[in-house]
C-alpha cells in the first residue's frame, strides 16, 4: 500500500530504518523492501542492501527483458527453470565460484 502513495511508485527506494521522529519518503511511513523479524528476540529489523547485478528477479538485465519481451520472457521463464539463472548471468557466477580447485589456492603457513 506504501507503494501506491509513494511519488515514484513500484520505483520508490528502500528506507532505511529510522526513529519515529524523522520523516520519512512517503505519506504513510517507511518504504522497506524487506521486513524480517525474531520472536525470541522480540525484535523487527529493516535489512537494507544494493542491487545485486545478477539477481534473477530485479537485476537490471531482467527488468529490460521483460520491459522488451513481456509474455514471451515469462512464458521462457515458466518453461525453461534455467532460464533466468543464465541470462541474469546468475548461472555463469555460479560456475565461475565452483571452478575452483586446490590448486588455484595457495595455502602456505608462511
Amino acid at each position: 500500500v506504501v507503494l501506491l502513495h509513494h511519488p515514484l511508485g513500484p520505483n520508490a527506494p528502500a528506507d532505511k530504518a529510522q526513529e519515529l521522529h524523522f520523516r520519512t519518503s512517503s505519506p504513510l511511513g517507511l518504504v522497506p523492501h524487506q521486513i524480517r523479524g525474531y520472536l525470541s528476540h522480540h525484535r523487527v529489523l529493516l535489512p537494507h542492501a544494493t542491487a545485486f547485478p545478477q539477481c534473477s528477479c530485479c537485476s537490471e538485465t531482467i527488468l529490460n527483458l521483460y520491459a522488451k519481451d513481456g509474455v514471451d520472457f515469462l512464458r521462457k521463464a515458466f518453461n525453461d527453470p534455467s532460464y533466468l539463472e543464465t541470462v541474469s548471468g546468475l548461472a555463469a557466477l555460479q560456475a565461475s565460484a565452483t571452478g575452483w580447485d586446490d590448486d588455484d589456492m595457495d595455502f602456505d603457513s608462511d
